[in-house]
């Protein structure tokens, strides 16, 4: 008697174990952490790219054979001319363009801006006592534009710029480090710089195109 008692007893223990054990919840995987979206920044901007000198500012309005006349004050623009002058005799390597430059069939009329580019005297020994030079060869040696020695040098190579003389341009020949226009060096950079003015010597004569 004693023993179906114990044996009852154990019984419905073990069932309300497993009751109990049937009624637990399931435990919950923990949670997979997901990494956050990485979001790039540039720490260091690009360079900026190299600008050259636009051809469109460079480049005039028709330009006829019989050049623009300056709309500079008179003595103004007289007192360019020979300040010009006088800074190529002072070099004594330009002397006999100067003297072209200078002379009362070869001077030119120059536009309010203008870049000159001189041969040097070796280069043109032939012109020294001509009075047949050809009327386009001076022309052709001016931009109608004043550009310092630092801003022909930021052109890309093979830009070409206009000239005085119609239709007819100069081309940049090389690189900023090896600077050629008309694959010619500008041996003296910036003889003359002003406002309105800047004037160059040049190794070689510009041959004029056909």
């Amino acid at each position: 008697m004693a023993c179906n008692l114990i044996v009852a007893t154990l019984s419905l223990l073990f069932v309300s174990l497993i009751a109990i054990h049937v009624r637990l919840p399931t435990p919950l995987s923990p949670p997979v952490a997901t990494s956050a979206p990485v979001v790039y920044s540039a720490t260091t901007p690009p360079p900026p790219p190299v600008v050259s000198p636009p051809l469109s500012d460079l480049t005039p309005a028709i330009i006829p054979s019989e050049y623009c006349g300056p709309s500079l004050p008179p003595d103004f623009y007289e007192d360019e001319l020979y300040n010009i002058f006088q800074a190529l005799l002072a070099q004594n390597d330009f002397t006999i363009w100067g003297k072209l430059l200078a002379g009362h069939s070869t001077k030119p009329v120059l536009p309010d801006q203008a870049t000159l580019f001189v041969p040097l005297n070796a280069a043109v020994l032939d012109l020294r006592d001509r009075i047949d030079i050809d009327r386009n060869l001076i022309p052709y040696h001016i931009i109608p534009q004043r550009l310092s020695f630092d801003q022909l040098r930021a052109f890309e190579p093979l830009s070409t710029l206009p000239t005085l003389l119609p239709s007819k341009t100069l081309q940049i020949t090389a690189t900023p480090l090896n600077f050629t226009i008309q694959h010619t060096f500008i041996t003296h950079p910036d003889i003359y710089l002003s406002s309105v003015f800047s004037v160059h010597g040049v190794e070689h004569l510009f041959p004029v195109p056909l």
